[in-house]
């Protein structure tokens, strides 16, 4: 999947900090405005833990 399917959004587990893309991890964000959390398996530490929905901020 490509980044237009969610471009700029990461997904980032709350536990360890791990952060990836959100279309990388296989998320549709369309309209979406803020931050929401999810429950979702961290491929980093390998438990489900919440998961944040972001768009980090342009510098």
């Amino acid at each position: 999947m490509t980044d237009a399917a969610a471009p700029g959004w990461k997904i980032q587990c709350v536990s360890c900090g791990h952060q990836k893309s959100l279309a990388e991890a296989g998320g549709v964000r369309v309209g979406g405005a803020g931050t929401s959390y999810t429950l979702g398996r961290c491929s980093q530490c390998r438990g489900f833990r919440i998961l944040k929905v972001h768009r980090p901020s342009r510098p």
